[in-house]
């Protein structure tokens, strides 16, 4: 049972470290660019994140 955590928290870490790389990438592209792949800036946290970003911008205000 000790031996899963090591697992979960590198696993946690690969999937961070992979959504990080997907923003930084969707935020280099141009507008035209966001554009083209139906995106607009404000759409690319919510395109990485899913429903942890949907739920964290809903939390704002409730």
């Amino acid at each position: 049972m000790l031996a899963v955590a090591p697992k979960r928290l590198l696993a946690a870490f690969i999937t961070w470290r992979a959504r990080q790389a997907a923003l930084a990438h969707l935020k280099s592209m141009s507008d035209r660019e966001l554009k083209d792949i139906g995106l607009s800036r404000s759409q690319i946290e919510c395109a990485v994140m899913g429903e942890r970003a949907r739920d964290r911008a809903f939390s704002r205000y409730y």
